[in-house]
């Protein structure tokens, strides 16, 4: 299931993607600002060449200030032509953040729908098999001579069948738009891997009359253990999902369960795991963290340089930074959380995200923020969040 934990993974992820490109933009309109002032050699008269060299440096000494959070003596001698020239890159800068931002936030709720999508196909895969050991059971019927013959036991698994009458998958499938059609030929090598070099499948394919429990057992391991340790399978999903080392665990467990939900008193037999349970709490703590964390950025950037006194911003990993205002958001913004709570989730996101020494960092600054932004009223708990501080 998801989790909180992986939501502000998903958050984090995604305003990493968005500084990126924030910092792309501002590179490019940087380069548009010089570009600004090269000689038009289109002109009759000859440019002043010094001049505009001198404009130029003035410019982007403007420019540059306005991104190092400084005020900036220079403007208030540079002239309005230069000012109004600098203004226009800069909207031209503003605009393209906007336009990406909203891209990182899509980007950022496609992650958790990518979930949905591999939880589905995956949950394809023992239906998939199926169809293939049933080819393969009458391919070797056509043949004269069998030396050893599979009993090809998985085409008539009970618990395989029962998934045509699992209706909700059917709905989920069509309305994501799931297959494995394109995939055809992994399907088939994975299938032949098995029957090939799997002593479990094997083992399972040439019993007389396999037990109930045998049949439930081998849909379990399909299902929960060979997309996960079978090294072409993970693999595969590795190039399909660019997170794909951090979800599988999620989609183990929803698959894990899935299979153990059956029930032969139900009319579907099997029951689809939401990915989320408490989505109507935990959407709006997910899409709230990312924008807050956005649109408090240059407010946080300076509490954070007021009281990592030894640090300087500027160097400081720009990873480190993100989880920090990360931090900031959730503490002031969720009366609900517990700031020992905020805290230790996001010292184990530095832990496993960022540099060695980001935790001894990351835990020392958030302390230190923590006890003065409570003190001065600005972090205020409720609820369950007031079990907290102390």
């Amino acid at each position: 299931m998801l989790n909180r934990r992986i939501l502000r993974v998903k958050a984090m992820q995604s305003l990493y993607a968005f500084h990126q490109m924030k910092e792309a933009n501002r590179e490019v309109v940087r380069n548009l600002l010089v570009e600004s002032y090269l000689p038009d050699l289109n002109v009759d008269e000859l440019p002043d060449k010094e001049k505009l060299e001198q404009e130029k440096e003035e410019a982007l000494g403007v420019f540059d200030a306005f991104f190092k959070n400084t005020n900036n003596k220079a403007s208030e001698s540079v002239s309005e032509e230069i000012l109004k020239n600098v203004n226009k890159h800069l909207s031209k800068f503003h605009e393209m953040v906007s336009k990406d931002e909203g891209v990182a936030r899509k980007h950022m709720m496609q992650e958790l729908d990518k979930i949905l999508y591999h939880y589905l196909k995956l949950l394809l895969l023992g239906k998939e098999f199926a169809k293939l050991d049933k080819k393969d059971l009458v391919k070797s019927a056509s043949k004269k001579y069998i030396v050893i013959k599979s009993k090809n036991n998985l085409h008539k698994n009970p618990y395989i069948l029962a998934f045509d009458q699992f209706k909700t998958f059917d709905l989920e499938v069509i309305k994501k738009n799931v297959s494995w059609e394109k995939d055809e030929e992994e399907l088939k090598s994975w299938y032949k891997e098995l029957k090939k070099n799997d002593e479990l499948f094997q083992e399972y394919q040439n019993l007389d009359e396999p037990t109930d429990e045998q049949n439930f057992e081998i849909v379990l391991y399909l299902l929960k253990n060979v997309p996960f340790k079978k090294e072409n399978i993970k693999l595969f999903m590795e190039g399909e999902d660019l997170h794909w080392s951090e979800n599988k665990a999620i989609i183990k467990s929803l698959l894990n369960k899935t299979v153990k939900s059956f029930d032969p008193s139900n009319d579907e037999k099997y029951t689809l795991m939401e990915i989320n349970k408490n989505h109507e709490d935990d959407i709006p703590f997910f899409k709230l963290l990312y924008s807050e964390t956005i649109q408090r950025d240059k407010e946080f950037e300076e509490t954070i340089a007021q009281k990592a006194k030894n640090w300087e911003v500027d160097r400081m990993a720009t990873l480190d930074k993100i989880i920090l205002k990360m931090a900031l958001t959730e503490m002031i913004n969720f009366p609900s959380i517990p700031t020992k709570v905020s805290i230790n989730e996001y010292i184990e996101l530095s832990k496993n995200y960022s540099t060695p020494k980001s935790k001894q960092f990351i835990n020392g600054v958030l302390d230190v923020l923590a006890e003065e932004l409570a003190t001065e009223g600005v972090i205020k708990k409720s609820g369950r969040g007031l079990i907290d501080n102390k």
